[in-house]
């Protein structure tokens, strides 16, 4: 049944994803990579999400050799067990997030889970894109499942900032503008990208 399950599901874009970065992957000390990247949602923003008013960061992981993890955002709700925690300060929430990430490179776990979401990333003057799969909903019967080409577009401001100001889903073609600006958190060891990039 396992086996039956997991090979029934399609991923849209395939070929335009393989291609990204096999040759023009350049980051020319452009951005930080010794750490993660971050942004703040402040309490009463993204409600369509939350049914708290809690603060929230949503992180990303950058590395060398052209790979990216994008995390869901972390707050006091992401673990039901510390929602009553003071979690509700982003330099408290940057710490749970950082014992997260040491909790995964000490078991050796890469498996981040299935809101974790690995992809390629480009830099080409000072715009950033990032491209990456997420789950979506798929027709029915067939497949069960899906994965949508997700991708963000940016500008590079310093090595240690930049802003995204556009969200496209390649499945529908839907664009939406954005304002989000992330800084970089510095952290070490990174989980390792390696196992991972022979997936992408």
């Amino acid at each position: 049944l396992l086996s039956f399950l997991t090979s029934c599901y399609y991923t849209y874009n395939r070929e335009q994803f393989r291609n990204f970065g096999k040759n023009d992957f350049c980051n020319n000390e452009k951005l930080k990579i010794n750490g993660y990247f971050y942004t703040m949602f402040e309490e009463g923003r993204g409600k369509d999400i939350y049914i708290y008013d809690v603060n929230a960061i949503r992180p990303m992981m950058f590395y060398g050799d052209g790979t990216i993890i994008v995390f869901p955002r972390f707050s006091s709700i992401s673990d039901t067990s510390r929602i009553n925690d003071d979690l509700n300060s982003f330099e408290d929430i940057n710490k749970y997030f950082q014992s997260y990430l040491e909790n995964i490179v000490k078991t050796e776990n890469n498996d981040f889970g299935a809101y974790n979401k690995w992809g390629k990333w480009g830099v080409n003057g000072d715009s950033l894109r990032i491209l990456y799969y997420g789950a979506g909903s798929a027709a029915v019967p067939f497949p069960l499942f899906a994965y949508w080409l997700l991708e963000y577009d940016g500008k590079i401001l310093n090595d240690t900032t930049f802003v995204l100001e556009k969200f496209i889903n390649h499945k529908n073609g839907r664009t939406k503008e954005l304002n989000e600006i992330y800084h970089f958190q510095e952290f070490s060891p990174k989980p390792d990208s390696t196992n991972w990039t022979q997936k992408l």
